[in-house]
């Protein structure tokens, strides 16, 4: 206020200062207009709000805005809102925030990036380019803010006894203090107007900056009220915002200059910038190319916006991006240093934004160290075992201060360590105030802690908006020492010569490059070591630049990517180091861009402060040139791969703990103890992997992990052993060292197993032949997931679960597993047996016991690894192979019972599927997937022995036979799950009593099919088929048996062993079945006969006249017929809906149909011999295009795209080089779709990836014309419908007549109508090579129809082309039509020509006669004088013709045979001699 003043001006003021002493407790009214009270002696006391208060001492200045006129003022801003909720708040634009390229909703920087980072396709938000918009505003973001109802009260009254001021000076011992009442802004001005009573005056040049000082902080204030205060400080009182604004800079920013710049750090990084008005551009470092920044904008601010959060002062957080002024700015800077005196006057003005200083503290916290790491990084701990400073630490507790809070109390006897993980303290002493600041890395209490000290000799309070540390109790340490008694002498020698409590060179000690060195040069090095906070999406370094003085960077907490060329190449975890090879002087440039993908903690290490340890230590300097010559690169260690993507923290604390040892090839010591009881990852070299014979099973590279079982909780030996080939580096966890590293994370314990597991599953995959973690093994090896697109699949192998299990266990629980207890007949007839459920009861009752719901455990297996064996009571036992599944009927629901006992014999993988989970995350489907399990579902339900036996005894072919035979069958619960579609047997196959099968239907529909396609019968629940064959009834199977397309099949199998021995105690009911067959047999031929009739008369000559299959061979035709399948349709029904899934083509065999489009317009009729959906039969499409209904009764021939695939697949089809032809033509199909052939060769603008013209370019049928080659149209009438041709290159000439007269010459980028040409006779003759399309018309409307065109759509240029070329074909076809017609001989040509020569004759004769009299007449008539000839004047007259009637060509000709004038072009001249042969007169004429 009174800077740059004049002395005399001071003077004046001091003299006419009143001095006032302010008793303890007594208040200072602070009012509008009044005076500004200096603090001279002693202290006053802030209250603001409810909660803190502070003290100010000797030279603080009070009421500032009450002596400038403020308090009235500030009324207007008041901020109400009597509910007390949460302030709404406004859009990010309305605040002067505008982002590029990104439109969804602001990010909650401190909130949505806690935990994980989120894998890419997982993530939805801004970008990490967007990101630095936000990090560099992050009050444009969201998050967790409170609303002030109104000002907080202010009050200022003298300090209490004892009380002492936190800054500078010592308060009264009796308390209160003594101010200086400065004269009031009036008075100041009476006297400057020499109207003031005392006969003081001013001048004006005495005030000196006086004027323009409180003008500043006026202007400075108002801004702060109506753009800052409420978004920074809600409900802050007048005086604190004053104070702010006496400590604010105003700023004019040119155009082009920067306001802040990317990467600055210290103070000008913790500013805080509002800028009042102008327009800035935000701008992101990109790269460095060629020695020029390359960089990207990436949101504009405006005025309102403010760069820079009250949160994150004192945080170490270089600038996140540049923002440079686009036009003259106007800001005001708020120095960070000046804010934080702000809040430590006003302390409980961040109380509204509680909540905001939360999040961010718990956004920190997730990336600290670990406070075993904290603890034993400090001097304090230095040499002490580590399960001892982890007992300490275990015990400690991080704690959340807030500013002015207090951490040490002066005279404190509580004896706690305090650790500062984060931001800035300050130490003050009583009687003297702050005499220093100190930041994050330091320690207090240590004396007391230690009991060297009774007391602390220091008050430290949080100087920053708020703080994290870690507080140890001296109980926890005592407790540690009695566990550990050893540690006992060190905290002895301790208390004579007491560590420093700055962290000591352990922040460099566990870096690779620096391992080796020595503890003083670690302690210098530490020295100059320095912290800095990324958010993020933040950049630490810029690909390509060059630094004067480069740092090598310890990533401590967090996670970074490495990026080159804008594609990530690495993800670095904690504890690794990038830049080494910069700061040692290696690389200049910085190969990559070092991106935070998390919120990060970086220590960097300046090339510079490196080098002066080194001159301080020179011994170092040999082993560091080593290091420079060797083979450091940037990048990332090698990590964990089964741990890939788990908590940062946890991988940096493994290898923290995890011992390394190095060996040479052909050592044998890590094939034994303790390394075989030990996770093991390699380093560096090659390691061959053995089994107990000494085969060799595996090669292991760097990166690789052995035995990681371990730290899943296997407890079996390792049967396996390592042998290094070359010279090797691993590292080594045990069990003890993982226990240690995971008690520091409990709550992640299930989820990092978890992760373990799925990594050796993935593993397991890769040697079982399958990709790592896809769904190949899952949909190759299973029924039920085969049947399920490949998202669902994909999505189903994420829900798997891997499961080990010790020797000796059960993979298949034994409570899933049939027992069978032999309880049949009296104790006389011990022969036959009975097979009865375990858990069943034995009386009548048991039928209803099982009808009963139950829980049951539904879970599908799938053996990936070890070695089990499967116990099967009838079949006895046998090895489970690796990639066998066992489960499926009990996991889709259609059994209780498993058909095996599964038992490992060594440490054995299981893949485990559930059901609940799977069925559940089924049902959100939609489409096939979500209709395969409704219908399994409806019809599923878990059946026990006893309900098979029912349905084995009520079905067709058993109904008559013996309830003892169909009990002897039902001895196992083999029940067998089938996809759709599937082929279960297969006619013509041999079959054997004993060896062949047969089956009941338990869920789903099966098709008994002849050889032709002849449909038998369709097998429902409850039925049996295969029973012919499998009884060796018939020595071959008479039909094929498929399950349908629907749904799923489940069915009991019968084995062979199963059905012999029932045979061999029932003859009788064998004989009963043959005579069933017999019946059934005569009437499947007569069934059979009827399928070939139709096959010849009707699907073969339907599939010959369509232009998909003309020209095929007949053979071809029949395996087609033979999966064709008729169906029938009334008048108005719907045949198929435009959207809904089409997988076949149709062929209309009789009656008729309307085509419509998606929105209902007509578009054609389809009729006998017409098709639709070439494209979906052929598979390059799944969904109709278009509707179709009925108008009268139709017969539709439906030609699947499965039956395609089977037919092309048949070896007739391969040899004939049909396959190789339909290869050809679906490839064709795609290319036209890439090219967006033919429209986008017609020059009207259209684009290849509009959906309209990639199915125009689908439906489109190609066709190529060498020269000579003629393109015959089809006419409208044909059943396909009408037709249009393009030419996309090349030239043809329309020809007509069989002297092929030329019509008209086409050339690149030309329609054709076929249906015009053809009405006229006319061919399309190729005269170079030409690429032409054919396109039915119904399937252009069709494609058009998928959505509605706009005024400028390429549609409307189509469709003038279309007018023009029809128009003008019509003229020149007619024309050419009728010159030919003239020359077309007449019937009565010979009567005419005679005629013709009569006339001629006669004129002659008539012309001589004349001649003769004439001469006869002159004879006789007087001789006259010569007169002049009599001029006939004729006036010039111009006759107009408009260019729509002639086109100016009509009385030339091109060319012999080309008529290149219309009808309407020709012109009737008058004629100026009348039939008599006088002249007409002038005004005769035509005007």
């Amino acid at each position: 206020l009174f800077e740059g003043c004049s002395i005399e001006f001071l003077e004046v003021v001091l003299r006419e200062s009143k001095r006032r002493h302010i008793a303890p407790g007594e208040a200072l009214r602070l009012g509008d207009g009044g005076s500004l009270f200096l603090i001279e002696t002693g202290a006053l006391r802030f209250e603001v709000g409810d909660d803190q208060m502070s003290i100010q001492g000797a030279g603080s200045l009070v009421n500032g805005a009450g002596f400038l006129r403020l308090i009235n003022e500030a009324r207007i801003y008041k901020q109400r809102n009597p509910t007390g909720a949460p302030a709404r708040p406004r859009p990010a634009r309305s605040q002067g925030y505008d982002v590029h390229g990104y439109s969804g909703p602001p990010p909650a920087i401190y909130m949505d990036f806690r935990g994980p980072p989120k894998q890419p396709e997982d993530y939805d938000g801004p970008d990490d380019v967007t990101m630095a918009f936000y990090n560099t505003c992050p009050y444009a973001c969201r998050s967790s803010q409170s609303s002030s109802n109104g000002w907080m009260s202010l009050a200022v009254t003298g300090a209490l006894p004892g009380e002492q001021p936190g800054k500078a000076g010592a308060a009264l011992p009796k308390g209160g203090a003594t101010v200086l009442a400065l004269p009031s802004l009036q008075k100041i001005q009476d006297m400057l107007d020499r109207r003031s009573n005392t006969g003081v005056e001013l001048n004006i040049k005495s005030l000196g900056n006086f004027g323009i000082n409180c003008e500043e902080i006026h202007g400075n204030w108002t801004e702060i009220m109506e753009k800052f205060q409420l978004t920074v400080f809600p409900g802050a009182p007048s005086e604190a915002m004053y104070a702010l604004a006496s400590v604010a800079r105003s700023t004019l920013v040119p155009k082009g200059s920067f306001v802040v710049s990317e990467g600055e750090t210290g103070e000008d990084a913790d500013a805080l910038v509002l800028l009042v008005s102008g327009v800035a551009s935000v701008l992101k470092k990109v790269r460095v190319e060629d020695h020029v920044l390359e960089q990207q904008t990436v949101g504009r601010l405006r005025g309102g916006a403010i760069i820079g959060d009250i949160s994150l002062i004192g945080a170490s957080m270089p600038r996140p991006a540049t923002v440079r002024a686009k036009t003259d700015v106007e800001a005001i800077v708020f120095p960070g240093r000046s804010v934080l005196a702000v809040l430590a006057a006003f302390p409980t003005l961040l109380n509204p934004a509680t909540d905001r200083l939360v999040d961010t503290a718990e956004c920190i916290k997730e990336r600290l160290l670990t406070k075993t790491e904290v603890a034993s990084s400090l001097n304090l701990f230095y040499g002490c075992d580590l399960g001892f400073v982890n007992d300490v630490a275990s015990n400690g507790e991080r704690r959340l201060l807030f500013a002015g809070e207090t951490v040490v109390q002066q005279g404190s006897t509580v004896g706690t360590l305090f650790v500062l993980e984060h931001s800035r303290v300050s130490i003050q002493i009583s009687g003297v105030g702050t005499v220093n600041e100190v930041p994050a890395g330091n320690c207090f209490g240590e004396r007391t802690l230690l009991g060297i000290a009774a007391e602390a000799n220091a008050t430290v309070r949080v100087a920053t908006p708020f703080a994290l540390a870690l507080a140890i109790l001296r109980t926890a340490l005592h407790k540690a020492l009695k566990k550990h008694p050893v540690e006992v002498e060190h905290f002895e020698k301790l208390k004579t010569s007491p560590q420093g409590g700055r962290i000591s060179g352990s922040k460099v000690r566990h870096v690779e490059l620096f391992r080796a060195s020595g503890t003083g040069f670690l302690e210098a090095l530490n020295a100059k070591v320095t912290s800095a906070m990324f958010l993020h999406g933040q950049t630490i370094v810029v690909e390509g630049s060059y630094e004067e003085d480069p740092a090598m960077f310890v990533l401590s907490g967090g996670i970074v990517v490495a990026e080159r060329h804008g594609h990530a190449i690495a993800r670095i975890s904690p504890g690794a180091t990038f830049g080494e090879l910069a700061m040692l002087g290696v690389s200049p440039e910085r190969a990559v861009t070092i991106r935070a993908v998390t919120l990060c903690f970086i220590m960097s290490i300046q090339s510079s402060a490196f080098h002066q340890a080194l001159e301080k230590f020179p011994e170092e300097k040999e082993r560091f040139d080593t290091a420079t010559s060797g083979s450091h690169k940037e990048g990332p260690r090698v990590v964990w791969p089964c741990l890939r993507g788990e908590s940062s923290r946890l991988l940096y604390l493994l290898d923290l703990y995890a011992e390394k040892f190095s060996c040479l090839a052909g050592d044998r010591r890590l094939g034994h103890a303790p390394f075989n009881e030990a996770a093991i990852l390699i380093l560096e070299g090659e390691i061959s992997v053995l089994d107990p014979q000494g085969r060799e099973l595996a090669v292991l590279t760097a990166g690789c992990c052995w035995n990681e079982r371990i730290l899943a909780g296997a407890r079996a030996e390792q049967t396996e052993r390592l042998l290094p080939i070359t010279n090797c580096e691993v590292r080594i966890v045990n069990r003890e060292t993982w226990g240690k590293v995971m008690a520091e994370f409990p709550s992640d314990l299930g989820k990092v197993r978890a992760a373990i597991l799925r990594y050796m599953g993935e593993q397991a995959e890769k040697r079982l032949g399958y990709e790592p973690g896809s769904s190949a093994l899952l949909q190759q090896r299973t029924a039920f997931f085969s049947a399920v697109s490949n998202d669902f699949a994909k999505q189903a192998r994420a829900m798997a679960e891997t499961r080990i299990v010790e020797p000796g266990c059960d993979i298949v629980p034994e409570s899933l597993v049939t027992e069978l207890v032999v309880q049949y007949g009296d104790s006389e007839n011990n022969d036959k047996l009975q097979f009865i459920e375990a858990g069943a009861s034995h009386d009548n009752s048991q039928d209803e016991a099982e009808d009963e719901e139950e829980d049951l455990v539904q879970e599908l297996y799938i053996f990936l690894q070890g070695d089990a064996t499967l116990t099967c009571p009838l079949t006895g036992e046998r090895a489970w192979q690796c990639g066998e599944v066992m489960g499926e009927s009990p996991f889709a629901g259609t059994t209780r019972l498993y058909p095996a006992r599964v038992t490992a014999n060594t440490v054995c993988l299981v893949q485990v599927y559930k059901k609940n989970e799977i069925f559940e995350a089924m049902a959100k489907q939609e489409g096939r997937d979500r209709e395969l399990l409704q219908r399994l579902v409806n019809e599923a339900q878990p059946f026990g022995l006893s309900q098979m036996r029912k349905r084995l005894q009520r079905s067709f072919s058993f109904r008559n036979a013996h309830v003892a035979f169909s009990s002897a069958l039902v001895r196992l619960p083999d029940v067998v799950l089938f996809p759709p579609n599937r082929l279960i047997t297969e006619q013509g196959d041999e079959c054997k009593l004993g060896e062949s099968q047969f089956f009941l239907v338990l869920v789903g529909r099966v098709k008994v099919a002849g050889a032709v396609g002849t449909l038998f019968s369709m097998v429902g629940a409850g039925q049996v088929f295969g029973e012919v064959g499998a009884f060796g009834i018939s020595k071959r199977r008479t039909a094929s048996a498929c399950t349908w397309q629907e749904g799923y099949v489940s069915c009991l199998r019968f084995t062979g062993a199963v059905v012999r021995a029932a045979v061999n105690e029932f003859p009788l009911d064998r004989d009963k079945l043959a005579q069933i067959w017999k019946r059934t047999e005569v009437m499947n031929r007569s069934t059979e006969l009827e399928r070939r009739e139709w096959i010849k008369t009707t699907a073969i000559p339907a599939l010959a006249q369509t232009p998909l299959l003309g020209g095929c061979p007949p053979s071809f035709f029949h395996s087609l017929s033979v999966l064709l399948q008729e169906q029938l349709y009334k008048s108005n029904s719907e045949i198929v809906k435009c959207g809904d899934k089409l997988e076949h083509m149709i062929l209309l065999v009789a009656g008729a149909a309307q085509l419509r489009t998606r929105v209902g317009d007509d578009i054609g009729m389809m009729r006998k011999g017409s098709m639709f959906g070439e494209i979906n039969a052929l598979g390059l499409f799944n969904y109709s295009m278009a509707t179709i209904q009925s108008t009268e009764r139709t017969r539709l021939l439906v030609l699947p795209h499965a039956a395609m695939k089977q037919a092309l697949a048949s070896p007739a089809a391969k040899q004939e080089g049909i396959c190789v032809a339909f290869q050809k033509l679906v490839d064709g199909r795609y290319d036209q779709v890439d090219r967006g052939v033919p429209l986008c060769g017609l020059g009207i603008t259209t684009q290849k990836d509009d959906p309209r013209v990639r199915a125009i370019a689908l439906l489109a049928e190609r066709r190529d014309l060498e020269a000579g080659d003629e393109w015959c149209p089809v006419p409208d009438s044909e059943p396909a419908g009408p037709f249009f041709g393009v030419l996309v290159s090349g030239r043809v000439m329309v020809e007509i007549g069989p002297e092929h007269h030329i019509v008209l010459q086409l050339t690149s980028g030309a329609i054709f109508p076929e249906g015009l040409l053809a009405s006229y006779g006319a061919v399309c003759r190729a005269e170079t090579t030409c690429e032409a399309y054919r396109v039915r018309w119904h399937d252009f409307y069709m494609a058009v129809g998928l959505s509605t065109p706009s005024a400028t759509d390429w549609f409307w240029k189509f469709r003038v082309q279309e007018k023009a070329t029809v128009e003008r074909l019509t003229r020149r076809l007619q024309s050419v039509q009728g010159l030919l017609h003239v020359n077309v001989p007449h019937r009565k040509d010979e009567e005419i020509q005679a005629w013709k020569a009569q006339r001629g004759e006669r004129i002659s004769q008539a012309k001589r006669m004349s001649s003769t009299l004439a001469v006869q007449a002159s004879d006789r008539l007087p001789i006259l004088e010569a007169s002049k000839p009599t001029r006939v004047v004729f006036e010039k007259k111009t006759v107009s013709v408009q260019r729509n009637e002639w086109d100016g060509a009509g009385l030339r000709s091109r060319k012999p045979g080309l008529l290149s004038y219309t009808g309407s072009a020709l012109i009737q001249l008058p004629k100026l001699i009348d039939e008599r042969g006088h002249s007409k007169s002038e005004s005769s004429l035509p005007r």
